[in-house]
């Protein structure tokens, strides 16, 4: 456009300069009258020629500025676009860090749940097996009551599931509530006992926790007193301290005056 525009201002010049000789010739001199006509119908050609390329001339400014304007505008939307393209990609980019730091610390607790999981599995093991053995020391009632929570217990608790550890915490816990319960109360249970030479007594047994117990026939002549032991109880006659046995009992089953009473008793 350049260039044209510079065409366009060589014309113009020439046209001019033809107009000005033209002008020259015009002025009072002895000149021809036929030459006279001549001239001036050139001068008159040129000068159209000189106004025709000043209004291309301006035309093309005009165009050139509105061009410009334009190009302008559309560079200045561009570079914008641009701007928020890069505004947008350092979003994203730090966006995507912060996931790669979520993704590295959800990782780490991974591994430090996994090595917090098996150290509870290590520990429920013990804690299931000393349950169960928790569990053979309790009265017949106790154990028929604790029966569908107690038969929860893995028979192999190395081999459990690690999946389910706190179905098994919680069975633990429900097991050993009940049984700090009966370690903390006096109760007498009634049950069948069953004798060396093969007889069966029923009897009324008075547990005091998990640390003694005594029993005694209703007709208080068969009497004695047990201890825990690993599989169950261990029961020893006492028929000669029946008396006090059988006193102890009925303070608590019959609402008898609360009195001293030798017992029997054997340490652990």
């Amino acid at each position: 456009m350049k260039s044209r525009t510079k065409l366009l201002d060589s014309r113009a010049a020439r046209a001019a300069a033809l107009a000005l000789g033209a002008a020259c010739l015009l002025a009072p001199a002895a000149i021809p009258p036929a030459q006279e006509g001549e001239l001036v119908g050139d001068a008159r050609a040129l000068l159209q020629e000189w106004v025709e390329t000043r209004r291309q001339i301006s035309k093309e400014r005009s165009d050139w500025a509105l061009a410009k304007d334009l190009l302008e505008s559309r560079i200045a939307l561009i570079e914008g676009e641009i701007g928020a393209v890069r505004n947008r990609t350092a979003e994203i980019q730090a966006d995507i860090a912060k996931t790669d730091k979520s993704r590295a610390e959800i990782e780490a607790d991974k591994v430090r749940f996994a090595a917090t999981s098996a150290e509870l599995a290590s520990a429920l093991v013990g804690l299931e097996e000393r349950t169960r053995a928790l569990v053979r020391r309790l009265p017949v009632s106790v154990r028929e009551k604790l029966a569908p929570i107690s038969q929860s217990l893995p028979k192999d608790a190395a081999s459990a599931d690690p999946n389910k550890l706190s179905e098994r915490y919680l069975t633990v816990v429900a097991i050993l509530n009940e049984v700090n319960k009966f370690n903390r109360e006096i109760r007498a249970e009634s049950e069948i006992r069953e004798f060396d030479n093969g007889s069966k007594i029923e009897v009324t047994t008075l547990y005091i926790g998990l640390g003694q117990a005594y029993y005694a026939s209703g007709d208080g002549k068969t009497a004695g007193y047990g201890v825990p032991s690993e599989d169950s109880w261990t029961w020893i006659p006492a028929n000669d301290q029946a008396a006090e046995i059988v006193g102890a009992i009925e303070i608590l089953t019959k609402g008898a005056d609360a009195r001293f009473t030798n017992l029997p008793i054997r340490l652990q």
